[in-house]
C-alpha cells in the first residue's frame, strides 16, 4: 500500500500525468490488467510498467491497483515470463474461434510457424 497523494505525485513527476483531473487520477489509481500490459492502465499519457516495476522495487510488471481510503493497494499478479503472451487473452480468442496460427501471430507477429518435418531446411550443417 502507498498513500494516494505519494503515488499521485510520482505518477506528475516522473510522467507528466495529470492527476489534477478526477477521471485521470481514478484510471491510475484502479485497474485490474487482464493480461500483463506495456503501459499503466492503457491510459494517456503513456506509464511504461517496467519502469513503475523498477521505481516502486515491484517483483512484476503484472499488477493491480485499488483505492481504499486515502491509500492505493497493489496486487502483484505476475508469475509468468513475461514473454508476451497473454494466457487469458489467447484462451478468448480461442473460444472466439481463431485458430492457433492466428492467436500465435497477435501476440508474436514476426514469428514464422515451421513444420518440423521442413527444419532440416532450415539447419545449417556447415557443408
Amino acid at each position: 500500500a502507498m498513500q494516494r497523494s505519494t503515488w499521485l505525485t510520482y505518477l506528475k513527476n516522473s510522467f507528466g500525468v495529470p492527476v489534477d483531473d478526477p477521471a485521470v487520477a481514478q484510471k491510475f489509481t484502479n485497474d485490474v490488467p487482464v493480461c500483463r500490459d506495456i503501459y499503466l492502465a492503457n491510459a494517456w499519457p503513456q506509464v511504461p510498467v517496467e519502469k513503475v516495476r523498477a521505481d516502486m522495487g515491484f517483483r512484476s510488471t503484472f499488477f493491480s491497483m485499488r483505492s481504499v481510503g486515502d491509500s492505493v493497494i497493489f496486487d502483484g499478479r505476475g508469475f509468468g515470463h513475461g514473454v508476451g503472451l497473454c494466457q487469458e487473452g489467447a484462451m478468448r480468442m480461442a473460444r472466439d474461434g481463431y485458430s492457433y496460427t492466428d492467436i500465435l501471430h497477435h501476440y508474436f507477429a514476426e514469428v514464422h510457424l515451421v513444420d518440423l518435418k521442413n527444419l532440416d531446411f532450415f539447419r545449417d550443417d556447415g557443408l
